[in-house]
């Protein structure tokens, strides 16, 4: 991806914000991620994570450092793993195209868009706040996409979590960081979280689909914990899922809901006696 360099300022307290609320956010990213490798037919245009890039050479030189996007992530519960997007333009020990792994404290956004709308992107939008009309526009077509008002950040698509897109004037009135409340959004299910729960019960009802592990090192509780599909939780040990079987790297689906931040699927582990 060729789009034009745009600079912002790592010291701005505007973009630390950003960098901070789309850490804490991450859980949503990840919560897309998990349903769109389920989807027969991908629905998403766009999936990415965006991280701060050096060479080794250059560690001490801040200007040095390029903000570039990686796609096809994926995700231990540790590390995330992708293709990096972008051509760097000063950086020489990394080209667009190479594989590159990060660890979570080195995120420093995530978007995903459907049907040409973006969700996410707040650094991005951190920085279209701050553009005219027209740099607005330019930043936009020259990704393809519809990232909307720069004041009304949204997580997921409105209908997820039963709500209408928010109109004109209530973003005149009342715009902010997010239109949406993160609390709410976390504690609704993802809607294929709900239409699957069938299908998923009956597959996973054989043991050897329940418990092998993917590439990564993962069974599909492991996946569902980081997910945050609780209702899958649920499903999965009533039908004699382990919760005790730790990733490679230790982690227990406990401990993964945990870091992830979902209060409901921590709270069905605890249900069925799991709190580690």
């Amino acid at each position: 991806m060729n789009e034009p360099v745009f600079e912002a300022n790592s010291n701005d307290p505007g973009m630390k914000r950003a960098v901070a609320t789309a850490r804490k956010t991450f859980r949503f990213f990840w919560r897309e991620m998990t349903w769109e490798y389920r989807r027969i037919i991908p629905a998403l245009d766009l999936a990415a994570i965006k991280a701060a890039f050096t060479d080794q050479e250059a560690l001490e030189a801040a200007d040095d450092v390029e903000q570039m996007w990686v796609n096809e992530v994926a995700f231990d519960g540790r590390r995330l793993k992708g293709t990096l997007i972008n051509q760097p333009n000063w950086l020489t020990s990394v080209s667009q195209g190479d594989q590159v792994e990060i660890g979570l404290k080195d995120l420093t956004d995530w978007m995903y868009a459907c049907e040409g709308k973006v969700y996410g992107a707040f650094t991005v939008n951190h920085m279209r706040s701050e553009m005219s009309r027209p740099e607005r526009k330019g930043h936009d077509d020259a990704w393809g996409l519809n990232f909307g008002d720069p004041a009304v950040i949204q997580y997921v698509p409105p209908a997820y979590i039963g709500e209408k897109p928010p109109g004109f004037f209530a973003r005149l009135l009342g715009g902010s960081e997010t239109s949406q409340d993160a609390a709410k959004v976390s504690a609704t299910e993802h809607p294929m979280a709900i239409n699957m729960l069938e299908g998923m019960e009956e597959f996973f009802s054989d043991a050897e689909n329940r418990d092998s592990a993917d590439e990564d090192g993962l069974n599909v509780l492991h996946s569902m914990c980081l997910g945050g599909a609780a209702r899958g939780v649920d499903a999965l040990l009533k039908l004699g899922s382990d919760p005790t079987v730790p990733t490679r790297f230790g982690d227990t689906p406990y401990r993964l809901a945990k870091r992830m931040g979902w209060k409901s699927v921590m709270k069905v582990l605890e249900k069925h006696g799991i709190s580690e």
